[in-house]
């Protein structure tokens, strides 16, 4: 569990065919990732796996897993597509709540068990495909937990079982980013990120926990370093009791992607 938890550099990795399970916010942050191959040995994706993997592409779900945990992959807005196997009976809460990018969603087998806002805020329109026979879904559009319900064409291929070696994939290079001095205030239960800015783009402060999101108030400021004076920004998000990841993003400007991250815990 949080075994790369808040891991915000990381951009890719090779999982092992040895592992059987996936923890709980295993990547939870990880908002560099593009891609990740899960081994055929996996049974099972716990809560919040790769929750807020904004940068996540593309995912292999095993053909052994049988459920896919509340919130694993919440926040994934780059995801496309998905193709969950037959072997999956139950899709947890907000399993892809706000994967905004998920156009299609492919069922190898028979209806499993999805919690109402497992899709809730993926692309508008977005298909649950099935091939014909499979029961649970309904007649092509249909609603399924805000999916609609159509026949592929062609007809559905099941996913290719990874190589137990994988090529290693070379890391991506990230993004130009910002530097941020993190400070936090346990008493005021604050969190402020110091951003010295790249030219030509705005950044923002958000701090998130479970499926609550906080955003801060930003202002610019001039310290002193040595005899000089320099302008950074400052912004300051005031937060609860409980777990926070905080990130800082660019919201104007060609930049794109998590710029920085940290976790907090505020009792």
């Amino acid at each position: 569990a949080s075994a790369f938890y808040g891991a915000s550099s990381l951009t890719s990795v090779t999982i092992p065919s040895s592992v059987s399970s996936i923890g709980a916010s295993a990547f939870s942050g990880a908002s560099s990732l593009t891609s990740v191959r899960i081994p055929s040995g996996v049974t099972s994706i716990a809560d919040y796996a790769f929750y807020g993997a904004s940068s996540l592409t593309s995912v292999t779900i095993p053909t052994r897993v049988a459920g896919i945990g509340t919130g694993a992959f919440e926040g994934a807005s780059s995801l496309t597509s998905v193709t969950i196997p037959s072997s999956v009976t139950s899709i947890g809460e907000s399993a892809f709540l706000g994967a905004r990018s998920l156009a299609s969603v492919t069922f190898l087998g028979n209806a499993p068990s999805v919690d109402s806002y497992a899709f809730d805020g993926v692309a508008a329109g977005a298909k649950a495909y099935r091939a014909a026979g499979l029961t649970g879904f309904g007649a092509d559009g249909a609603n399924f937990n805000g999916l609609i319900v159509a026949t592929p064409t062609p007809p559905v291929t099941p996913p290719v079982t990874p190589p137990v070696t994988p090529p290693v994939t070379p890391p991506v290079t990230p993004p130009v980013k910002p530097a941020v001095v993190w400070s936090s205030s346990a008493k005021a239960k604050t969190i402020t990120a110091l951003i010295t800015p790249v030219s030509g783009v705005s950044y923002t402060l958000a701090a998130t926990s479970g499926r609550v999101t906080k955003r801060g108030s930003c202002k610019n400021v001039t310290i002193k370093q040595g005899k000089k004076s320099v302008a950074r920004r400052s912004c300051t998000v005031k937060l609860a009791k409980g777990t926070w990841l905080a990130s800082v993003t660019p919201s104007k400007g060609a930049v794109k992607g998590t710029a920085s991250s940290k976790s907090y815990r505020f009792k």
